[in-house]
């Protein structure tokens, strides 16, 4: 358990109506641009589009956030480094899109994934002393 405060749901409140009042006009501009096509879609792309906010954006940056109350912010913020891989892998995958990324993009995706597996748990041996994965200790 961490030992700082927790977060005043005035403060929590104030952050998400000033994240609504800036993210709302913008999409709106987009959507209301000439050449965005946003009608038309299949059933099945809606269902997509509904499961790419639920998982990835309500779930994952959510559950990153609930991680920072129990670690350090440098190691609760290495899974976001995971989402360009997996949705690169997503679009490779799913029938409606089935984009090949180009060999460099996945060398690129496994040099992420190690990069992130180094920083959480590899190269253990040259930690200073008093130090664990999640950072020094108080």
């Amino acid at each position: 358990m961490s030992s700082r405060p927790p977060i005043p749901p005035a403060l929590a409140l104030v952050a998400a109506v000033v994240a609504i009042s800036w993210s709302a006009p913008l999409s709106g501009a987009v959507l209301l641009s000439p050449g965005v096509p946003v009608t038309g879609y299949p059933a099945g792309d809606w269902l997509i589009f509904l499961v790419l906010a639920a998982g990835p954006m309500m779930l994952g940056h959510t559950g990153v956030n609930y991680a920072l109350r129990y670690m350090p912010a440098y190691v609760a913020d290495l899974p976001i480094l995971i989402e360009p891989v997996g949705a690169t892998l997503i679009a490779w995958a799913l029938p409606g899109i089935r984009e090949v990324p180009p060999l460099r993009t996945l060398a690129g995706g496994v040099v992420v994934l190690v990069g992130i597996a180094l920083a959480t748990g590899g190269g253990g041996a040259d930690r200073p002393e008093g130090e664990t994965r999640a950072g020094p200790q108080p």
